[in-house]
């Protein structure tokens, strides 16, 4: 595994999670667009030890995007998005809610201060991990040109 090649592929990755933040991308379009570089690789760099050296770039800002960018909430139709995140200014003590109140509303990962979603019930329905472990040899020709 070459310098060129693994710096190409984690720099890209930097790439993908800098749109995400700013542009509030899904984790189904981040996936997504990790998947389509997986497929991309051409067939000589195509090892397990490559794949395995971009999952754990990948993992990693992940990781940080769940420290710093993104928290759990829940959709309450009276309140709207409320935070479980004591610092959120939706924070649901602050709009009057109990923990109890909680426990049956829909919810999922949010971007911190928006109200798109990270990951939620309904990016679940569209994520299409298809690829996601797939081995090489069951990729189409076009898949492992060089």
């Amino acid at each position: 595994m070459g310098k060129y090649k693994t710096d190409i592929g984690r720099n890209y990755i930097a790439g993908i999670f800098s749109s995400a933040r700013i542009f509030h991308l899904t984790s189904a379009k981040v996936a997504s667009e990790f998947n389509a570089l997986l497929n991309r690789l051409p067939k000589r760099s195509n090892t397990r030890e490559h794949r395995g050296y971009l999952r754990g770039c990948y993992d990693t800002h992940v990781d940080q995007l769940y420290k710093d960018n993104l928290e759990f909430c829940y959709i309450s139709e009276e309140h709207g998005i409320v935070s479980t995140y004591k610092k959120s200014e939706r924070y649901y003590e602050k709009r009057g809610m109990q923990v109890s109140e909680l426990t049956n509303l829909p919810n999922g990962f949010y971007w911190i201060g928006t109200d798109k979603p990270w990951f939620n019930d309904e990016v679940q329905k569209s994520y299409d991990p298809k690829d996601w472990n797939k081995p090489i040899s069951e990729k189409t020709p076009s898949e492992n040109t060089d």
